[in-house]
Order: structure tokens, then sequence, then C-alpha cells
């Protein structure tokens, strides 16, 4: 009978373990509030007209503080949707907006709607929405933790490394920005020749739970992304390693 116990309770104290770190990740207002700022800086370059975007380097827009994803219809990438999920959360956003797919078949037709009266809207929306989205952001990671650790053989260890990252404010924001910024590193569709670049395999790589580490960690990552590219994608990495510098000037 005691063995037995212990086997049942086992599960459930390192789920208790893993789940930690996830719920250590503030959300108390005034976090969110310069989590919402750090993000709207970082995505949209603080610039109220980017929170609606289409970039001429992706095959889709990018929406809100986050740029969360928006896929027009048949849009093949290996990236998840995030924009809809984030209006489900958030509540109250237009009705044309409220849809799975993107009313743009590219960016062309994006660019030729232009500032119009729904683009005012949906931006004056995703403005006030600020710190919703930023608590979006912080639910997402949450769940998708729990929901991953479970699945690593290596996840109490994952946790301590996390938990030691998120014990500083600028670890705490390097940790969501990075998974906003390039995932978890669970989807199987975001790996190339088999390597993943998502916070997973950050935390992986790192030597010690110290922000300086992390960075150093998700720059061996990004460079090894590069390099088993199908394609070449050196051009994004002067912005992706002074995203990863700027973590070190949060205070």
């Amino acid at each position: 009978m005691h063995r037995r116990t212990l086997l049942w309770a086992g599960p459930l104290w390192l789920l208790g373990i893993r789940q930690a770190a996830a719920l250590s990740v503030s959300d108390d207002a005034d976090f969110l509030e310069a989590l919402a700022r750090r993000l709207f800086l970082r995505e949209c370059g603080g610039k109220v007209e980017h929170l609606v975007w289409w970039s001429p380097k992706e095959p889709f827009p990018s929406l809100g503080i986050a740029h969360f994803i928006w896929l027009p219809e048949g849009c093949k990438v290996p990236y998840e949707q995030t924009f809809p999920h984030m209006v489900a959360y958030v509540g109250g956003a237009p009705a044309w907006a409220q849809k799975p797919h993107a009313p743009w078949p590219n960016r062309d037709v994006f660019l030729k709607e232009g500032d119009s009266a729904r683009i005012q809207t949906l931006r004056q929306w995703l403005w006030q929405t600020r710190q919703q989205q930023a608590a979006f952001v912080v639910s997402r990671f949450r769940q998708r933790w729990r929901r991953v650790m479970t699945q690593q053989t290596d996840a109490i260890e994952l946790t301590r490394i996390l938990r030691g990252l998120t014990m500083s404010p600028a670890g705490m924001f390097a940790v969501l920005d990075y998974f906003n910024f390039k995932g978890m590193g669970d989807n199987p569709k975001e790996r190339y020749q088999g390597q993943g670049w998502g916070l997973i395999q950050v935390l992986r790589e790192m030597e010690s739970s110290t922000l300086p580490a992390f960075i150093a960690a998700a720059e061996r990552v990004l460079q090894r992304r590069i390099r088993l590219s199908p394609r070449d994608e050196r051009h994004w990495w002067p912005g992706w390693q002074a995203r990863l510098h700027a973590y070190l000037e949060i205070r």
C-alpha cells in the first residue's frame, strides 16, 4: 500500500514542480503594463501605425503589440497562427477581425487598403487593449509550458533553469519575448533538418540560469537555424542579435 501511494503521488509532485516556473511568471497589473510597453517597442518600434503591419519579408500580416500572426486563407507556413487566439482571449474586436483568416490574400491587397476606416478601427482597438494582449502572452506561455513539460524527460532541469531566469524582470521579459518571438520549440513543423529553435532548445543550451547565458544560448540556437535553413536567412541575424542583447538593458 505504501509503495502504491508513492507511485501515485510521484507524478503529481513532478507536475507541480514542472508548473512552478510557469506560475511564477507574474500577471499583476504593473508587470503587464511594463510587458505591454516593452513588446510594443520591440515589435512595433513604438509606432502605433505598426500595430497593423505586413512585412515585405513575410507572407502574412502581423498585428498587435506582439505582432501576432494572422494567416491569409491557403497560406502555408510552419509557424503557429496566434492572432485569432488573442482576439478570442481579449474580446471586443471588430467583427471582421474575428475571422479565422486574414481578409487580404497578399501584401499588395493589404497595402491598397491603406489607412481605411476599418484599419483605423482595428488599430484603435489594438492600442486600447495593450495590457490585455500582454496578459494573453503570459496566459499562452503558462498553458503551453504546462502541456509541453509533461512530454519532456528533462522537465525538472528545464524548470530549474527557467525559474532562475524569471527571478529578475529582465529574465522574465526575455523568456516571454523569446517565446512570443520563436515559440516554445515543441512544434514539429518548426524544424530545419530535425533541429528546432524555440525556448526549450535555448534552455537546453544554457550553461547556467543567468540572462547572459540565455542570450549566448539563444545566439547559438539561432545561428544553427541559419546554417540549417533551406534558404538564406542571414539577413535576419543582425535584428535577431540586437533583439537578444537588448534584454540586458532592462532594469
